[in-house]
């Protein structure tokens, strides 16, 4: 008897709620003995930029491929209220489904009884630390979850009789929400204003203030009790540990998976529709209070450490190594790469037909069929002799499906801007979800350009059939390779000169046996990228790469060659730059970091430590060996930043 296939419908699966439901949902159900399809998207009508491009991932979901759904309601559905959300899955899923989060009228539902244990963490806040003086962030006002915390929170300030000495503070459950309460309430407390607490409405905004007052206001660290709300994977990491309450994760997840499977035996496995879903239950789980440092707690369990292995692996850097407009020649690349990751399984399938525009309206939008393009299966790549087709809510073909064990699978889409072309499956059964997101990230934007490349070809062989439009497709075909030799010397998120426009542009000056050139080699790295990917997200880290690229281009002069040659790695070539020049130069590169700084919208100053060294001019090997010294000063200088900051010394 082949197994059930589960799917779960969830958003961004690196989010602090969603990474440890997501977590115990692959843990379930390898304990059950099912399939996992995990449909990663975002939240539904989500205000932020580009969240409804992801969630095209959603139509994949079909009663033909899987036996019962999972949905994580209380974040997937976070900015509509429950009759559009209703509304929303009568128009898509005939499917056995269970809610975890919202009830919903076609569905089992599982609900959190967040007033125990939310009662008892504010209750101590009140009477074990004698707050008073409470400041609480609420999160998306039609969210269900968020109104239930604000209305126990209102409640326990009320039974206390302070509850008009509460401030009431409106967040959306994100990171950048809770940096701008917190910065709010630290005018306040510079106006005069007491304020004792502040309690938000869940941890990713909660870890986000905290942070914003260890870089910004640490005076205030000790003074204020903070809380949050999940115990998600960050709260025991970040100093102080973060009081907070816990979900029972696992215990939701295998009842989610308990109930389908109960119900997919009773009205008979692969009968869908929406007379086919058993009887539908109600479970209730309750929370408890766990007391850290950010409240003045000494920690009841030893806190977790971080995955150190996460931070000391390999230093294969993917976005380096997947560089080309060749499909074949990408994905090549890609199969070297994927052994310096945990990755058990990863495929990648292109729609049939090409890529296409996705508006946001409707939801029968994807193509029937896809073609698997690439395959590493069970840790072992399979190189295919030609595209297999298979239907495309299928995930995969079935060959690849017909393994031993249990698959827990996660879908994303493959696009640029608003232009779809396919999707990566991974297997997550071992790896890093972040390495995973950081693949899928590269691939798209490689693929993207490797299809342009295709495209023009296609474009140049219709040219070549079609003589009677021969000229007007011969202007196409310029204005097309001017933008491809650009790009293909330019990086896309800086402007300034990737890797290879950089040391084309170096060796044309300064690598002669004839004319020696004098010139300086500057290499700068930036401080904390990863630190604020993992915390603010990969937009904000983006962002501060630009900064610190203006903050060049403002210091350097136009003959100058500035690169960047990795995720936060630069290279400045100034020519006709000695050693009389250098200091002027370092200096004159803090004060345009500084401007930019006051400038930018970002809620932390970006740093940047640099090296640097002459080069008289030379052979390729004396330019490698400049180099070299520059990044061993760059290395030097990098350490000295992190003992005055306190950190780990760990190799670039």
């Amino acid at each position: 008897m082949s197994r059930l296939r589960i799917g779960f419908m969830t958003n961004e699966v690196i989010g602090s709620y969603q990474r440890l439901l997501f977590q115990a949902m692959v843990e379930q159900a390898q304990i059950a003995g099912v399939d996992l399809i995990s449909y990663e998207g975002r939240c539904i009508d989500s205000p932020l930029f580009r969240d409804n491009q992801y969630n095209l991932i959603f139509d994949f979901i079909d009663h033909h491929s899987l036996d019962g759904l999972v949905i994580s309601s209380a974040s997937v559905f976070s900015f509509i209220d429950s009759f559009e959300v209703n509304r929303w899955l009568d128009q898509r899923f005939e499917l056995p489904l269970v809610s975890i989060g919202w009830p919903l009228r076609m569905a089992s539902n599982i609900l959190l009884d967040e007033q125990a244990g939310f009662t008892k963490l504010i209750e101590h806040l009140i009477e074990q630390h004698h707050c008073r003086h409470f400041v609480f962030v609420g999160g998306v006002e039609q969210n269900q979850e968020a109104q239930d915390r604000k209305m126990v929170f209102g409640q326990v300030m009320a039974n206390h009789q302070i509850d008009h000495q509460t401030i009431w503070l409106t967040g959306d459950f994100t990171a950048q929400s809770g940096v701008e309460a917190m910065a709010e309430v630290a005018a306040m407390i510079a106006q005069g204003q007491r304020i004792d607490a502040v309690s938000f409405a869940n941890d990713e905004m909660a870890i986000a203030a905290i942070d914003y007052l260890n870089r910004m206001h640490p005076e205030l660290v000790n003074q204020l009790v903070i809380s949050g709300f999940d115990d998600c994977h960050y709260a025991s990491m970040i100093a102080p540990s973060l009081t907070t309450v816990r979900q029972p994760f696992e215990d939701i997840a295998g009842q989610a998976i308990g109930d389908l499977i109960e119900r997919i035996s009773q009205s008979g496995k692969k009968q869908s529709g929406k007379n086919q879903r058993g009887k539908l239950q109600t479970y209730h789980f309750g929370t408890e209070p766990i007391f850290r440092r950010s409240c003045g707690c000494i920690p009841q369990h030893s806190e977790r450490q971080a995955q150190l292995h996460r931070f000391a692996g390999s230093n294969y850097k993917m976005h380096e190594m997947t560089q080309s407009y060749d499909v074949d020649e990408l994905f090549a690349q890609l199969a070297t790469g994927l052994p310096h990751f945990d990755v058990v399984s990863c495929y990648v399938a292109l729609y049939e037909g090409g890529r296409f525009h996705h508006t946001d309206s409707g939801h029968e939008r994807i193509p029937l069929q896809s073609r698997l393009v690439f395959a590493y299966h069970q840790h072992q790549h399979c190189p295919l002799q030609s595209a297999i087709v298979f239907n495309t809510r299928d995930i995969l073909p079935a060959s690849f499906l017909a393994v031993d064990q249990p698959l827990p699978l996660l879908v994303k889409p493959l696009m640029f801007d608003n232009q779809h072309f396919g999707f990566i499956v991974f297997d997550v059964s071992e790896g890093w979800l972040e390495d995973m997101e950081d693949i899928r990230r590269q691939v798209a934007r490689t693929l993207n350009a490797a299809l342009l490349f295709e495209e023009k070809s296609k474009a140049v062989r219709e040219v070549e059939l079609a003589n009677a439009r021969l000229l007007q497709l011969n202007t196409e075909l310029e204005k097309v390779n001017e933008l491809l030799s650009k790009r293909s010397v330019t990086d896309e998120l800086t402007g300034l000169y990737n890797r290879r426009g950089f040391f084309e542009l170096v060796r044309q000056y300064a690598v002669t046996d004839r004319t020696l050139k004098r010139c300086t080699l500057f290499y700068a790295d930036m401080n904390d990228l990863k630190m604020v990917n993992d915390k603010l997200g990969h937009h904000q880290g983006d962002y501060a790469i630009q900064l610190v690229a203006k903050a060049l281009q403002l210091t350097f002069r136009n003959e100058d060659i500035i690169g960047r040659i990795g995720g936060d790695e630069f290279v400045v070539c100034a020519k006709r730059c000695g050693p009389n020049d250098i200091e002027s130069l370092v200096q004159r590169f803090e004060q345009s970091l500084a401007q930019c700084n006051e400038q930018s919208s970002l809620p932390w100053d970006v740093s940047s430590c640099m090296g640097y060294q002459v080069f008289n001019g030379g052979s390729e090997q004396e330019l490698e060996h400049a180099l070299e010294q520059a990044d061993r000063m760059l290395y030097r200088n990098k350490a000295a930043y992190k003992r005055r900051k306190g950190q780990p010394n760990e190799p670039n």
